[in-house]
């Protein structure tokens, strides 16, 4: 044992040999331990109690597209189809309903003719056989009864907007229509008049 003197306090203090020696080894393992206490913990997550609530997105929200509606019917076509001064008019030409290119069944111009002995209004008007017809004013014209039964009581001199697809491309053409003699309406269920298709090398429609 090695003995040092007391201190101003008149205590002895005593001294190991062998703490002296340990002494470095004690002091880097306390700073060790000190380091490890001083190192940054991650935060622990946060419980859904203390998430702070997300403001709500104030984007408007897109509802499902509808259903798109169907083509006006032959009386929203024309309003005033019942008034006592309208009645049957031509244009000229006829139709008949055939097959498109996509096996489609579609309404063509398969002839032009005089009308009371004048000649066709729709040539004049630049209408050109083999045309597909595609509206009639407000209406679209499916097939050559839907042609027929918007022709069936017009205004005395109208002219008609008519709409022909002709190349792939649509043509716009004005039509003077010709009023014709009374006849009754075409009744019962839509007919098919293929007749005339074989005139412009197409298929007749099914």
């Amino acid at each position: 044992m090695v003995s040092r003197s007391a201190g101003k306090n008149g205590h002895h203090g005593h001294v190991d040999a062998n703490t002296g020696k340990h002494f470095p080894l004690l002091a880097l393992a306390l700073l060790v331990v000190a380091t490890g206490c001083g190192r940054l913990r991650a935060p622990p997550p946060e419980s859904p109690r203390d998430a702070v609530p997300q403001p709500r997105s104030s984007a408007p929200r897109f509802e499902a597209p509808r259903p798109q509606a169907k083509g006006p019917a032959a009386s929203e076509c024309d309003p005033r189809a019942g008034d006592p001064d309208r009645g049957r008019v031509g244009m000229g030409l006829l139709a008949g309903d055939c097959e498109d290119e996509r096996g489609r069944n579609r309404a063509y111009v398969t002839r032009l003719v005089t009308v009371q002995g004048v000649p066709s209004p729709a040539e004049r008007a630049g209408v050109r056989v083999g045309d597909r017809l595609v509206s009639l004013d407000a209406c679209g014209i499916p097939s050559t009864h839907d042609l027929a039964r918007q022709l069936w009581s017009a205004p005395p001199g109208w002219v008609a907007r008519l709409v022909v697809e002709r190349g792939g491309r649509e043509v716009e053409a004005f039509v003077s229509t010709i009023k014709l003699p009374d006849k009754a309406a075409p009744s019962g269920p839509a007919h098919l008049s293929t007749a005339g298709c074989p005139a412009i090398g197409r298929p007749p429609a099914r």
